[in-house]
This record gives C-alpha cells, sequence and structure tokens, in this order.
C-alpha cells in the first residue's frame, strides 16, 4: 500500500510539475509578446518623433529664412527713411546777425570784452 500511496504522490507531483511546466512556457509566450508588442509600440512612436523633428527643423529654416527677409526689409525702410536732420532755432542777438567772418565773430563782445581765436581775452 504504501508504493500506491507513493506512486500516487508522485503521480499528483508529475502532474503539478508538468501544469507548472505549461504556465511557466505561457507566462514565457505571453512576455515575449508583451516585449515584441512594446518593441513596435516604441518603434512606431520612435519614428513619429523622428517624423516631427525633421517637420519642426524645416520650420525653424523657413522661419530663420523669413526672419532673414524681414530684416532686410526693415534695414532697407530705414536706410530709405535716411537720418532726420533736426533744425534748431537758436535766437540770435542783432549784432550777431550782420557778422559774417570769423573775425567778426573773434571781435564780438556782449560786455565789453574782444574775444580772440587763440583762447586770450584781452
Amino acid at each position: 500500500m504504501e508504493t500506491r500511496e507513493r506512486s500516487r504522490k508522485n503521480s499528483r507531483s508529475m502532474d503539478i510539475l508538468l501544469t507548472l511546466e505549461d504556465l511557466v512556457v505561457n507566462l514565457e509566450e505571453s512576455i515575449c509578446e508583451a516585449l515584441n508588442f512594446f518593441k513596435g509600440y516604441q518603434s512606431k512612436k520612435n519614428d513619429a518623433l523622428e517624423a516631427m523633428g525633421i517637420i519642426l527643423k524645416e520650420h525653424v529654416v523657413e522661419f530663420k529664412g523669413k526672419l532673414t527677409i524681414y530684416k532686410v526689409a526693415l534695414g532697407n525702410e530705414m536706410l530709405a527713411l535716411g537720418p532726420k536732420q533736426h533744425r534748431i532755432n537758436i535766437p540770435k542777438s542783432k549784432e550777431f546777425e550782420r557778422m559774417r567772418s570769423m573775425r567778426d565773430l573773434d571781435n564780438f563782445s556782449r560786455d565789453g570784452t574782444i574775444l580772440s581765436c587763440d583762447g586770450h581775452h584781452g
């Protein structure tokens, strides 16, 4: 009888072992399928991101070109406007209006002192 019980225990153990082996095989297959799925998914994502990167780079190049054109156009517009010459209206005394040469200017004096070009007052 003991041999029968041992035989049954061995048979049950073998059944459990075979069942566990089947489960392990199924688990390995499921893991491989999941990995393959995610690798494919990741590859598609990477491809999509790479395509988006290329498109963005093309847009950057296009915008840089437009920016250059706008800078040139703005620069040309500024050059066309030219520097504005502002006139300053300075009131002049009546004596100064009649002077026409540097000598007249050198000799011009309001308070009685005579000015000269060399910086000496006389």
